[in-house]
């Protein structure tokens, strides 16, 4: 896996994301492109993904215009809080979600809201975000979500 360059962020982004960032800035007033990555902890572009998103200790936005990194704890159901990941991220105005996988209830939550969720990353955020600009995860559907959350 690559390592991931908060300099060179605009170079190698997929086009159907950098289309549907440029869609939602314009219809947003110019608010910058965000990506979510559920995490393990708090060591930002070097922490792990997690592979569990509603159970993932951390989510980390990373906001690829003005390169600012956020961490946020899970404080949904799932983790003791109240409310759903999906709904808290919503709040935080995500356009793209990077994951290892969810299930089908989060995708179609995602589809709702109009963020876009690609399924397959690994390592560190780094890894997930380079892995992501080059085109090499997939697009989230109910077809690869994970089998366990069919409930």
């Amino acid at each position: 896996m690559l390592a991931w360059d908060v300099e060179d962020l605009e170079l190698g982004w997929v086009e159907e994301a950098e289309d549907a960032a440029r869609a939602v800035a314009a219809e947003e007033g110019g608010h910058k492109m965000k990506v979510c990555i559920p995490t393990m902890g708090d060591r930002g572009m070097e922490e792990a993904v997690s592979q569990h998103f509603g159970r993932s200790p951390t989510f980390t936005l990373v906001n690829l215009d003005t390169k600012d990194v956020q961490i946020l704890p899970n404080r949904s159901n799932h983790m003791g809080g109240s409310g759903l990941p999906t709904d808290m991220l919503k709040e935080e105005g995500i356009h793209v979600m990077i994951v290892g996988g969810l299930g089908p209830k989060a995708i179609q939550a995602f589809a709702q809201q109009q963020v876009e969720v690609f399924v397959g990353a690994t390592g560190s955020v780094n890894d997930a975000i380079a892995d992501w600009s080059e085109g090499l995860l997939t697009k989230a559907s109910f077809d690869n979500a994970c089998q366990e959350h069919r409930h």
